[in-house]
């Protein structure tokens, strides 16, 4: 997403450094920022530059295609092909009426994972764990260093997460306290068999409900926060009504009036050249 700057001028955001847009100055959003007590982000598209679940799943299909040793392959592979049809539509209409809103999608992946053995998808996770933007690791080592209680608040499903997680923990020396995300279920003989109902998330106000839990869990005073599309919204409010930080990395102009700071760029050396200050 690159920046509008009309639209970020008329938010009353102004530009501080390249690619990155600031409310008033930086030096106040650094003041907050090193008194932080939590720091959570968003993670497909944010954290990764893909919809991770949505990647796995490709990977996914293309094994199922491709090695007919699968069991219940054929109907396994219509039923994921007709589904991910659907989501390709559904995310075409959003790309061309830019009402873009992930959460929408997440029922529509539910049927399309039906029956797949839940080891396809960590399989699949696995080879996206990677794929972070850079600077993601070095941005939390900043607060995890000084022990601010750290972690991932999304609207993805656990079986990929963990795995993206887990490996940046083993290979960065992260240490995520949480994520909250929607949980999967397995079947007698560890297939996808739908989501957990009371970790379902399928909507923005679960963001906003999350990060109040995690928030009030913590007894944290400081919240700073990293979201980026409409799915972000509540959770950018909840930040804000707690006299917390709002940063959008890439975000979409709905959010522009919600934050502190937009930064836009490849990866997240911007957030991290804005933010590092706070932790001299």
């Amino acid at each position: 997403m690159n920046p509008d700057e009309k639209l970020l001028q008329s938010a009353g955001l102004s530009q501080s450094a390249p690619g990155v847009w600031t409310r008033g100055a930086a030096e106040n959003i650094l003041e907050r920022v090193a008194r932080a007590d939590i720091f959570v982000s968003d993670l497909d598209e944010c954290m990764f530059p893909a919809i991770t679940q949505g990647e796995a799943a490709r990977s996914v299909i293309h094994r199922v295609a491709s090695r007919p040793g699968v069991p219940n392959r054929v109907p396994l592979l219509f039923n994921m092909l007709f589904h991910a049809g659907a989501i390709l539509i559904q995310q075409r209409i959003q790309e061309i009426t830019g009402d873009i809103q992930n959460s929408r999608l997440i029922r529509s992946f539910e049927n399309l994972a039906r029956g797949v053995p839940i080891s396809y998808f960590e399989d699949a996770a696995d080879e996206l764990r990677d794929t972070y933007f850079d600077s993601v690791p070095e941005t939390f080592s900043l607060f995890m260093n000084r022990g601010v209680r750290c972690g991932v608040i999304s609207l993805g499903l656990d079986i990929v997460i963990r795995r993206l997680l887990s490996h940046l923990e083993t290979a960065k020396g992260l240490n995520f306290e949480f994520f909250d995300c929607t949980h999967v279920r397995a079947d007698s003989k560890g297939r996808f068999a739908g989501y957990l109902p009371e970790k379902t998330y399928t909507e923005n106000d679960a963001k906003r409900r999350l990060l109040s839990a995690r928030c009030e869990m913590y007894k944290a005073g400081m919240c700073v926060v990293v979201g980026h599309d409409r799915d972000d919204l509540k959770m950018f409010e909840e930040a804000r009504r707690r006299s917390g930080v709002a940063i959008g990395f890439r975000p979409v102009p709905e959010n522009y009036p919600l934050l502190d700071a937009a930064v836009f760029g490849s990866d997240w050396r911007p957030l991290f050249e804005l933010i590092s200050p706070a932790f001299v």
